[in-house]
Protein backbone atom coordinates (compact mmCIF):
# COMPACT_ATOMS: atom_id res chain seq x y z
CA UNK A 1 0.00 0.00 0.00
CA UNK A 2 1.61 3.31 -0.98
CA UNK A 3 0.64 6.67 0.50
CA UNK A 4 0.36 9.60 -1.72
CA UNK A 5 1.12 12.90 -0.58
CA UNK A 6 -0.56 15.93 -2.13
CA UNK A 7 0.85 19.62 -2.15
CA UNK A 8 -0.93 22.16 -2.97
CA UNK A 9 -0.81 25.70 -3.69
CA UNK A 10 -2.76 28.66 -1.92
CA UNK A 11 -3.41 32.42 -2.73
CA UNK A 12 -3.95 34.14 0.83
CA UNK A 13 -4.57 37.91 1.23
CA UNK A 14 -3.01 39.82 3.86
CA UNK A 15 -3.46 43.44 4.45
CA UNK A 16 -0.17 45.00 6.16
CA UNK A 17 0.50 48.72 6.85
CA UNK A 18 4.13 49.79 5.54
CA UNK A 19 5.19 52.69 7.20
CA UNK A 20 7.54 55.62 4.96
CA UNK A 21 10.49 56.66 7.12
CA UNK A 22 8.59 59.90 7.34
CA UNK A 23 5.92 58.51 8.94
CA UNK A 24 7.86 56.58 11.42
CA UNK A 25 9.30 59.51 12.23
CA UNK A 26 6.32 61.15 13.06
CA UNK A 27 5.05 58.33 15.42
CA UNK A 28 8.33 58.44 17.13
CA UNK A 29 7.49 62.61 17.78
CA UNK A 30 4.56 61.81 18.57
CA UNK A 31 5.14 59.21 21.42
CA UNK A 32 8.21 61.77 22.89
CA UNK A 33 7.15 63.24 26.14
CA UNK A 34 8.23 67.31 26.47
CA UNK A 35 11.58 66.90 27.92
CA UNK A 36 12.61 64.54 24.71
CA UNK A 37 11.54 66.62 22.65
CA UNK A 38 13.49 69.56 23.50
CA UNK A 39 16.44 67.48 23.22
CA UNK A 40 15.12 66.43 19.85
CA UNK A 41 15.06 69.99 18.89
CA UNK A 42 18.09 71.04 19.93
CA UNK A 43 19.76 68.01 18.59
CA UNK A 44 18.06 69.36 14.94
CA UNK A 45 18.71 73.04 15.56
CA UNK A 46 22.40 72.24 15.05
CA UNK A 47 22.28 69.78 12.04
CA UNK A 48 20.02 72.28 10.43
CA UNK A 49 19.87 76.29 10.34
CA UNK A 50 17.20 77.52 8.90
CA UNK A 51 14.75 76.36 12.15
CA UNK A 52 13.48 78.85 14.64
CA UNK A 53 12.44 77.27 17.73
CA UNK A 54 10.45 80.05 19.94
CA UNK A 55 9.18 79.08 23.41
CA UNK A 56 12.28 76.31 23.61
CA UNK A 57 14.26 75.88 26.71
CA UNK A 58 17.47 74.72 24.82
CA UNK A 59 19.04 71.58 26.52
CA UNK A 60 22.63 70.56 27.00
CA UNK A 61 23.96 67.80 25.20
CA UNK A 62 26.56 65.42 26.59
CA UNK A 63 28.06 65.11 30.12
CA UNK A 64 26.95 68.21 31.61
CA UNK A 65 29.88 67.81 34.23
CA UNK A 66 32.45 69.10 31.67
CA UNK A 67 31.08 72.09 30.97
CA UNK A 68 29.93 72.88 34.57
CA UNK A 69 32.45 74.89 35.66
CA UNK A 70 32.48 77.07 32.36
CA UNK A 71 28.59 77.28 32.52
CA UNK A 72 28.13 78.27 36.11
CA UNK A 73 29.42 82.32 36.26
CA UNK A 74 27.37 82.61 32.99
CA UNK A 75 24.32 81.32 34.68
CA UNK A 76 24.75 83.05 38.12
CA UNK A 77 24.69 86.13 35.96
CA UNK A 78 21.50 85.58 33.88
CA UNK A 79 20.00 84.85 36.94
CA UNK A 80 20.96 87.72 39.05
CA UNK A 81 20.14 90.39 35.94
CA UNK A 82 16.41 88.62 35.80
CA UNK A 83 15.46 88.62 39.65
CA UNK A 84 17.10 92.70 39.60
CA UNK A 85 15.46 93.65 36.84
CA UNK A 86 12.38 96.18 36.82
CA UNK A 87 9.23 94.13 36.83
CA UNK A 88 7.71 96.31 33.73
CA UNK A 89 11.14 94.94 32.27
CA UNK A 90 11.05 91.32 32.89
CA UNK A 91 7.26 91.00 32.13
CA UNK A 92 8.26 92.84 28.53
CA UNK A 93 11.45 90.06 27.93
CA UNK A 94 9.57 87.02 29.15
CA UNK A 95 6.02 86.96 28.07
CA UNK A 96 5.11 87.42 24.30
CA UNK A 97 3.34 90.46 22.64
CA UNK A 98 0.07 88.01 21.91
CA UNK A 99 0.26 86.55 25.29
CA UNK A 100 -3.12 84.25 25.92
CA UNK A 101 -5.73 86.99 27.80
CA UNK A 102 -8.46 85.42 25.91
CA UNK A 103 -8.04 82.38 27.34
CA UNK A 104 -10.82 80.48 29.08
CA UNK A 105 -10.48 80.93 32.50
CA UNK A 106 -12.23 80.20 36.07
CA UNK A 107 -11.06 82.59 38.15
CA UNK A 108 -10.00 86.60 37.00
CA UNK A 109 -7.31 87.42 34.34
CA UNK A 110 -5.61 89.15 36.61
CA UNK A 111 -4.37 86.55 38.85
CA UNK A 112 -3.71 84.43 35.76
CA UNK A 113 -1.38 86.92 34.44
CA UNK A 114 0.61 86.96 37.41
CA UNK A 115 0.33 82.97 37.72
CA UNK A 116 1.00 82.83 34.36
CA UNK A 117 4.20 85.35 34.61
CA UNK A 118 5.22 83.80 37.63
CA UNK A 119 5.07 80.29 35.77
CA UNK A 120 7.80 81.49 33.09
CA UNK A 121 9.92 83.11 35.48
CA UNK A 122 10.14 79.49 37.29
CA UNK A 123 10.63 77.95 33.28
CA UNK A 124 13.52 80.55 32.89
CA UNK A 125 14.96 80.23 36.39
CA UNK A 126 14.89 76.21 36.01
CA UNK A 127 16.35 76.49 32.59
CA UNK A 128 19.44 78.71 33.53
CA UNK A 129 20.29 76.80 36.43
CA UNK A 130 21.71 73.11 37.18
CA UNK A 131 21.15 71.06 40.47
CA UNK A 132 24.41 69.60 42.07
CA UNK A 133 24.22 65.94 40.87
CA UNK A 134 25.07 63.13 43.13
CA UNK A 135 28.87 62.69 42.23
CA UNK A 136 29.54 66.61 42.69
CA UNK A 137 27.86 66.03 46.43
CA UNK A 138 29.84 63.53 47.02
CA UNK A 139 33.01 64.92 45.63
CA UNK A 140 32.80 68.09 47.54
CA UNK A 141 32.54 66.12 51.07
CA UNK A 142 35.20 63.98 49.82
CA UNK A 143 37.58 67.04 49.41
CA UNK A 144 36.73 68.29 52.52
CA UNK A 145 37.32 65.13 54.57
CA UNK A 146 40.18 64.11 52.68
CA UNK A 147 43.50 65.97 51.48
CA UNK A 148 44.44 64.38 48.08
CA UNK A 149 48.23 65.92 48.42
CA UNK A 150 48.87 64.41 51.54
CA UNK A 151 46.81 61.23 51.58
CA UNK A 152 46.98 60.00 47.95
CA UNK A 153 45.93 56.48 48.86
CA UNK A 154 43.15 56.96 50.92
CA UNK A 155 41.94 59.51 48.73
CA UNK A 156 42.16 56.92 45.72
CA UNK A 157 40.20 54.75 47.83
CA UNK A 158 37.55 56.61 48.95
CA UNK A 159 37.03 57.33 44.95
CA UNK A 160 36.70 53.62 44.23
CA UNK A 161 34.01 53.29 47.22
CA UNK A 162 32.51 56.58 45.21
CA UNK A 163 32.38 54.87 42.14
CA UNK A 164 31.24 51.98 43.53
CA UNK A 165 27.61 53.48 45.28
CA UNK A 166 24.67 52.63 43.20
CA UNK A 167 22.21 54.71 42.52
CA UNK A 168 20.13 54.45 46.49
CA UNK A 169 23.62 55.07 48.04
CA UNK A 170 24.63 51.49 48.62
CA UNK A 171 27.88 50.28 48.59
CA UNK A 172 28.02 47.72 45.68
CA UNK A 173 31.52 46.38 45.74
CA UNK A 174 33.79 43.62 47.87
CA UNK A 175 36.44 45.17 50.09
CA UNK A 176 39.08 43.02 47.78
CA UNK A 177 37.44 44.85 44.45
CA UNK A 178 37.57 48.07 45.85
CA UNK A 179 41.57 47.52 47.09
CA UNK A 180 42.70 46.02 43.96
CA UNK A 181 40.91 48.90 41.78
CA UNK A 182 42.65 51.81 43.93
CA UNK A 183 45.93 49.54 44.25
CA UNK A 184 45.38 49.86 48.06
CA UNK A 185 45.94 47.66 50.73
CA UNK A 186 42.62 46.55 52.79
CA UNK A 187 43.31 48.53 55.67
CA UNK A 188 43.12 51.90 53.45
CA UNK A 189 39.58 50.31 52.30
CA UNK A 190 38.31 50.21 55.26
CA UNK A 191 39.59 53.89 56.62
CA UNK A 192 38.15 54.92 53.44
CA UNK A 193 34.36 53.24 54.07
CA UNK A 194 34.49 54.64 57.25
CA UNK A 195 35.05 58.42 56.01
CA UNK A 196 32.14 58.14 53.36
CA UNK A 197 30.08 56.62 56.02
CA UNK A 198 30.56 59.96 57.62
CA UNK A 199 29.08 61.68 54.79
CA UNK A 200 26.29 63.41 54.84
CA UNK A 201 22.77 61.95 54.07
CA UNK A 202 23.87 59.42 57.12
CA UNK A 203 23.74 55.59 55.73
CA UNK A 204 25.61 55.86 52.46
CA UNK A 205 28.07 52.92 51.30
CA UNK A 206 26.41 50.48 53.51
CA UNK A 207 26.23 47.05 52.04
CA UNK A 208 22.95 45.77 53.42
CA UNK A 209 19.11 47.59 55.02
CA UNK A 210 20.26 46.92 58.56
CA UNK A 211 24.02 48.50 58.06
CA UNK A 212 21.88 51.53 56.54
CA UNK A 213 19.87 51.87 59.02
CA UNK A 214 22.48 51.49 62.14
CA UNK A 215 24.93 54.52 60.39
CA UNK A 216 21.44 56.70 60.32
CA UNK A 217 20.83 55.29 64.25
CA UNK A 218 24.47 55.82 65.20
CA UNK A 219 24.74 59.60 63.95
CA UNK A 220 21.47 60.36 65.28
CA UNK A 221 23.73 58.92 69.02
CA UNK A 222 20.56 56.38 69.01
CA UNK A 223 23.26 53.36 69.64
CA UNK A 224 22.12 51.26 72.39
CA UNK A 225 18.67 52.18 72.01
CA UNK A 226 15.60 50.07 71.29
CA UNK A 227 15.51 51.18 67.76
CA UNK A 228 19.31 50.22 67.61
CA UNK A 229 18.38 46.41 69.30
CA UNK A 230 15.48 46.02 66.80
CA UNK A 231 17.09 47.05 63.84
CA UNK A 232 20.27 45.11 64.31
CA UNK A 233 18.70 41.82 65.62
CA UNK A 234 14.67 41.71 64.70
CA UNK A 235 14.25 43.21 61.42
CA UNK A 236 13.09 40.12 59.79
CA UNK A 237 10.67 39.92 62.62
CA UNK A 238 9.47 43.85 62.28
CA UNK A 239 8.77 43.08 58.79
CA UNK A 240 6.11 40.38 59.84
CA UNK A 241 4.78 43.17 62.75
CA UNK A 242 5.78 40.53 65.42
CA UNK A 243 5.59 43.63 67.63
CA UNK A 244 4.77 40.94 71.64
CA UNK A 245 7.61 39.00 69.96
CA UNK A 246 10.42 42.09 69.79
CA UNK A 247 8.66 43.73 72.89
CA UNK A 248 9.62 39.95 74.74
CA UNK A 249 12.92 39.54 73.30
CA UNK A 250 14.52 43.54 73.92
CA UNK A 251 12.68 43.45 77.50
CA UNK A 252 10.71 46.59 76.44
CA UNK A 253 6.89 47.61 76.77
CA UNK A 254 4.48 47.47 73.35
CA UNK A 255 4.14 51.49 73.73
CA UNK A 256 7.93 51.28 73.63
CA UNK A 257 8.50 49.09 70.67
CA UNK A 258 5.91 51.28 68.50
CA UNK A 259 7.66 54.48 69.61
CA UNK A 260 10.85 53.12 68.54
CA UNK A 261 9.21 51.78 65.16
CA UNK A 262 7.93 55.41 64.52
CA UNK A 263 11.26 56.88 64.64
CA UNK A 264 12.76 53.74 62.91
CA UNK A 265 10.02 54.42 59.90
CA UNK A 266 11.96 58.86 60.07
CA UNK A 267 15.15 56.47 58.45
CA UNK A 268 16.08 56.45 54.90
CA UNK A 269 16.26 52.92 53.37
CA UNK A 270 17.89 54.36 50.14
CA UNK A 271 19.73 57.78 51.07
CA UNK A 272 21.21 58.37 47.56
CA UNK A 273 18.45 59.39 46.25
CA UNK A 274 18.62 62.27 48.67
CA UNK A 275 21.62 63.51 46.57
CA UNK A 276 20.40 62.53 43.45
CA UNK A 277 18.74 65.12 41.39
CA UNK A 278 18.83 63.74 38.17
CA UNK A 279 15.91 61.00 37.89
CA UNK A 280 13.54 63.87 39.06
CA UNK A 281 12.88 65.73 35.98
CA UNK A 282 10.22 68.99 36.83
CA UNK A 283 6.90 67.40 35.15
CA UNK A 284 4.94 70.25 32.91
CA UNK A 285 1.30 69.63 32.10
CA UNK A 286 1.31 69.10 28.12
CA UNK A 287 -2.05 70.33 28.35
CA UNK A 288 -4.51 72.19 31.04
CA UNK A 289 -7.97 71.43 31.70
CA UNK A 290 -9.55 75.37 32.74
CA UNK A 291 -13.32 76.12 33.51
CA UNK A 292 -14.67 78.98 31.96
CA UNK A 293 -17.04 81.21 33.19
CA UNK A 294 -20.41 79.94 31.58
CA UNK A 295 -19.25 76.30 32.98
CA UNK A 296 -17.64 74.59 29.66
CA UNK A 297 -14.00 72.85 30.44
CA UNK A 298 -12.17 73.66 27.50
CA UNK A 299 -8.74 72.21 26.96
CA UNK A 300 -5.70 74.87 26.66
CA UNK A 301 -1.59 74.02 25.55
CA UNK A 302 1.47 74.66 27.30
CA UNK A 303 3.47 77.03 25.30
CA UNK A 304 6.29 75.33 26.99
CA UNK A 305 5.34 71.83 25.66
CA UNK A 306 4.59 72.68 22.43
CA UNK A 307 7.62 74.63 21.10
CA UNK A 308 6.38 76.78 17.89
CA UNK A 309 8.89 75.79 14.97
CA UNK A 310 9.16 78.12 11.94
CA UNK A 311 11.84 78.77 9.48
CA UNK A 312 14.30 81.34 8.74
CA UNK A 313 13.07 83.91 6.22
CA UNK A 314 16.88 84.98 5.40
CA UNK A 315 17.60 81.23 4.25
CA UNK A 316 14.56 81.19 2.10
CA UNK A 317 15.57 84.51 0.55
CA UNK A 318 19.32 83.19 0.13
CA UNK A 319 18.02 80.05 -1.17
CA UNK A 320 16.23 82.05 -3.90
CA UNK A 321 19.57 84.33 -5.12
CA UNK A 322 20.96 82.85 -8.43
CA UNK A 323 24.40 84.61 -7.34
CA UNK A 324 25.33 81.86 -4.49
CA UNK A 325 26.75 78.45 -6.15
CA UNK A 326 24.12 75.87 -7.02
CA UNK A 327 25.13 73.30 -4.36
CA UNK A 328 24.66 76.16 -1.32
CA UNK A 329 21.58 76.79 -2.79
CA UNK A 330 20.72 72.59 -3.50
CA UNK A 331 21.53 72.31 0.45
CA UNK A 332 19.63 74.95 2.09
CA UNK A 333 16.77 73.32 -0.36
CA UNK A 334 16.98 70.28 1.31
CA UNK A 335 17.11 72.16 4.69
CA UNK A 336 13.88 73.86 4.05
CA UNK A 337 11.98 70.81 3.09
CA UNK A 338 13.38 68.75 5.62
CA UNK A 339 12.34 72.00 8.09
CA UNK A 340 8.78 71.85 6.47
CA UNK A 341 8.36 68.10 7.47
CA UNK A 342 9.34 68.26 10.69
CA UNK A 343 6.51 71.63 11.33
CA UNK A 344 4.38 69.32 9.85
CA UNK A 345 5.18 66.69 11.89
CA UNK A 346 5.42 68.54 15.23
CA UNK A 347 1.70 69.99 14.43
CA UNK A 348 0.35 66.78 14.08
CA UNK A 349 2.32 65.56 17.28
CA UNK A 350 -0.04 68.53 18.87
CA UNK A 351 -3.15 68.51 17.13
CA UNK A 352 -3.09 64.80 17.78
CA UNK A 353 -2.44 64.82 21.79
CA UNK A 354 -4.94 67.90 21.93
CA UNK A 355 -7.99 65.48 20.59
CA UNK A 356 -7.09 62.80 22.97
CA UNK A 357 -7.47 65.62 25.70
CA UNK A 358 -10.42 66.71 24.19
CA UNK A 359 -12.16 63.56 24.43
CA UNK A 360 -11.31 62.60 27.73
CA UNK A 361 -12.60 65.52 29.12
CA UNK A 362 -15.60 64.60 27.32
CA UNK A 363 -15.71 60.84 28.56
CA UNK A 364 -14.84 61.91 31.99
CA UNK A 365 -16.47 65.43 32.72
CA UNK A 366 -17.93 63.98 35.69
CA UNK A 367 -14.64 63.78 37.01
CA UNK A 368 -13.88 67.12 36.64
CA UNK A 369 -17.07 68.29 38.13
CA UNK A 370 -17.81 66.44 41.22
CA UNK A 371 -14.28 64.56 41.89
CA UNK A 372 -12.46 61.43 41.44
CA UNK A 373 -14.90 59.11 42.44
CA UNK A 374 -16.87 59.74 39.56
CA UNK A 375 -13.86 58.40 37.47
CA UNK A 376 -15.23 56.11 34.44
CA UNK A 377 -13.96 53.00 32.74
CA UNK A 378 -12.42 53.66 29.37
CA UNK A 379 -10.34 52.25 26.69
CA UNK A 380 -7.58 53.50 24.69
CA UNK A 381 -9.83 51.78 22.19
CA UNK A 382 -12.89 54.04 22.50
CA UNK A 383 -10.68 57.41 21.88
CA UNK A 384 -9.13 55.36 18.80
CA UNK A 385 -12.45 54.66 17.49
CA UNK A 386 -13.85 57.81 18.18
CA UNK A 387 -10.56 60.28 16.29
CA UNK A 388 -11.00 57.15 13.51
CA UNK A 389 -6.70 56.38 14.25
CA UNK A 390 -5.61 53.23 15.21
CA UNK A 391 -5.29 52.33 19.37
CA UNK A 392 -1.28 52.12 18.61
CA UNK A 393 -1.51 56.05 17.68
CA UNK A 394 -3.45 56.80 20.65
CA UNK A 395 -0.69 54.69 23.13
CA UNK A 396 1.63 56.50 21.49
CA UNK A 397 0.08 60.29 22.01
CA UNK A 398 -0.69 59.45 26.10
CA UNK A 399 2.71 58.11 26.50
CA UNK A 400 4.17 60.29 29.53
CA UNK A 401 2.33 63.15 28.69
CA UNK A 402 0.36 64.61 31.50
CA UNK A 403 -2.50 66.70 31.99
CA UNK A 404 -3.04 70.05 34.68
CA UNK A 405 -6.57 69.21 36.64
CA UNK A 406 -8.04 70.81 39.15
CA UNK A 407 -6.75 67.60 41.10
CA UNK A 408 -3.36 68.15 40.41
CA UNK A 409 -1.17 66.86 37.32
CA UNK A 410 -2.01 63.74 35.91
CA UNK A 411 -0.92 61.33 33.78
CA UNK A 412 -2.93 61.21 30.58
CA UNK A 413 -2.62 57.24 31.45
CA UNK A 414 -4.49 57.39 34.82
CA UNK A 415 -7.54 58.26 32.92
CA UNK A 416 -7.72 54.88 31.02
CA UNK A 417 -9.05 51.92 32.83
CA UNK A 418 -11.47 49.12 32.77
CA UNK A 419 -14.26 49.45 35.44
CA UNK A 420 -17.49 47.70 37.28
CA UNK A 421 -21.29 47.77 37.50
CA UNK A 422 -22.53 48.73 40.01
CA UNK A 423 -25.89 47.24 41.36
CA UNK A 424 -28.00 50.00 40.04
CA UNK A 425 -26.23 49.16 36.79
CA UNK A 426 -23.53 52.39 36.77
CA UNK A 427 -20.58 51.57 35.22
CA UNK A 428 -17.46 52.93 37.30
CA UNK A 429 -13.66 53.03 36.80
CA UNK A 430 -11.85 50.32 38.75
CA UNK A 431 -9.69 53.12 40.18
CA UNK A 432 -12.84 53.94 42.19
CA UNK A 433 -12.94 50.31 43.81
CA UNK A 434 -9.35 50.91 44.29
CA UNK A 435 -9.79 54.08 46.31
CA UNK A 436 -12.71 52.14 48.24
CA UNK A 437 -10.11 49.78 49.39
CA UNK A 438 -7.90 52.75 50.37
CA UNK A 439 -10.93 54.50 52.69
CA UNK A 440 -11.86 51.64 54.76
CA UNK A 441 -8.54 50.41 55.50
CA UNK A 442 -7.70 54.10 56.34
CA UNK A 443 -10.69 54.00 58.61
CA UNK A 444 -10.42 50.41 60.24
CA UNK A 445 -9.67 49.39 63.26
CA UNK A 446 -5.89 49.16 63.57
CA UNK A 447 -5.92 46.94 66.53
CA UNK A 448 -7.85 44.92 64.26
CA UNK A 449 -7.44 45.43 60.37
CA UNK A 450 -9.72 44.27 58.27
CA UNK A 451 -8.64 41.10 55.83
CA UNK A 452 -9.18 41.00 52.46
CA UNK A 453 -12.08 38.93 52.19
CA UNK A 454 -13.76 41.73 54.85
CA UNK A 455 -13.20 44.16 52.14
CA UNK A 456 -14.53 41.96 49.38
CA UNK A 457 -17.88 41.82 51.28
CA UNK A 458 -17.72 45.23 51.97
CA UNK A 459 -17.56 46.06 48.29
CA UNK A 460 -20.47 43.77 47.37
CA UNK A 461 -22.32 45.82 50.25
CA UNK A 462 -21.81 48.81 48.66
CA UNK A 463 -22.52 47.93 45.20
CA UNK A 464 -19.39 46.49 43.61
CA UNK A 465 -19.11 42.77 43.08
CA UNK A 466 -15.04 42.27 43.20
CA UNK A 467 -13.42 39.06 44.62
CA UNK A 468 -11.00 38.76 47.25
CA UNK A 469 -8.44 37.87 44.82
CA UNK A 470 -8.42 41.27 43.50
CA UNK A 471 -8.69 43.21 46.63
CA UNK A 472 -5.35 41.49 47.33
CA UNK A 473 -4.14 42.49 43.95
CA UNK A 474 -5.29 46.21 44.19
CA UNK A 475 -4.27 46.59 48.11
CA UNK A 476 -0.68 45.21 47.01
CA UNK A 477 -0.69 47.90 44.09
CA UNK A 478 -1.32 50.82 46.40
CA UNK A 479 1.55 49.48 48.51
CA UNK A 480 -0.57 48.29 51.60
CA UNK A 481 0.07 45.12 54.01
CA UNK A 482 -1.92 42.68 54.38
CA UNK A 483 -4.40 42.54 57.62
CA UNK A 484 -1.41 40.98 59.70
CA UNK A 485 1.38 43.43 58.80
CA UNK A 486 -1.59 46.72 59.33
CA UNK A 487 -2.00 45.10 63.12
CA UNK A 488 -1.27 47.81 65.22
CA UNK A 489 -0.52 46.17 68.95
CA UNK A 490 -1.09 47.97 72.01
Amino acid sequence: MTQQMTLSQGLQTRQEQNLTPQQIQTMNLLQKPSLELEQELTQKMELNPVLVVENHREITIGDPLEDANARSDRNEELVAQAIENDENNWEAAIVNSDSHNDEPMDYDPGNNWDADREERYRHFVDSQTRPVSFQEALMEQLRDAVNEEKQPRLFRACLEVLGNLDKNGWLDATDEQIANGAEVTADTVARAIKVVHSFTPAGLAARDLRECLLLQLERSREKGSIAWDIVDKHLGDLERNRIPLIAEEVDADISEVNEAIERIKLLDPKPGRALDNTEAPHIIADFKVVKRLDGHWDVVPNDFAFPDVSIDEYYVDQQKDKSISADYRAYLRKMIDDANILIQQLDFRKTTIEKVAVCIVAHQIEFFERGQKYLKPMKMSDIADELDVHETTISRAVANKYLGTPYGILEFKYFFSTGYSSNEGEEVSNRVVQNKIREYIDAENKAKPLSDQKIADMLVRDGFNVARRTVAKYREAAGLGAASQRKIHS
